[in-house]
């Protein structure tokens, strides 16, 4: 019948929604599904550069703190 149902990150199927071949269910509640993150470092002292600033921009994200990536 063309008819389903699943949690899909939003970024994930943005180009679906926008050629309407998925629709968000119109819920009056549990609209926002939220998961638990850890961020875990195997060996902190030997991450470069590149994962030091990536972490620093997700603590910054998660924070509220976010911006546009320059």
């Amino acid at each position: 019948m063309g008819m389903g149902f699943a949690w899909f990150a939003e970024s994930n199927i943005r180009d679906e929604l926008a050629r309407d071949e998925l629709r968000p269910l119109p819920l009056a509640e549990g609209g926002v599904r939220q998961g638990t993150l850890y961020l875990m470092h195997a060996d902190r002292d030997a991450a470069g550069p590149s994962q030091v600033k990536f972490c620093s921009r997700l603590r910054e994200i998660i924070s509220g703190g976010h911006t546009d990536p320059a």
